[in-house]
């Protein structure tokens, strides 16, 4: 196996992991609650951190709202992919 192929099946098992995160850890609710999380954060302002913060307390009380158990890894995950989604435009 190349290195390129060896590269490309590490990706491939990182995304689907954090795929499944995501979908075990809420699915659809998490990464509206993410989503909707990150765009409230931007509007109010701060530093990076505050931001971060401020989104992962409102998946938190999304989530919890909806007895959804929080899973660290895939709130963090989605509000990562929720920053991207909103910083390519979408």
């Amino acid at each position: 196996m190349s290195f390129f192929s060896k590269v490309w099946f590490v990706l491939i098992a990182f995304f689907t992991a954090g795929v499944k995160a995501i979908a075990n850890g809420g699915g659809k609710v998490l990464t509206d609650a993410a989503l909707a999380g990150v765009r409230a954060a931007e509007a109010t302002g701060g530093s990076g951190d505050v931001k971060f913060n401020a989104a992962w307390a409102s998946v938190v009380s999304t989530l919890t709202a909806e007895g959804i158990p929080v899973a660290t890894n895939a709130v963090r995950l989605a509000i990562e992919a929720a920053v991207a989604q909103i910083k390519a435009g979408k």
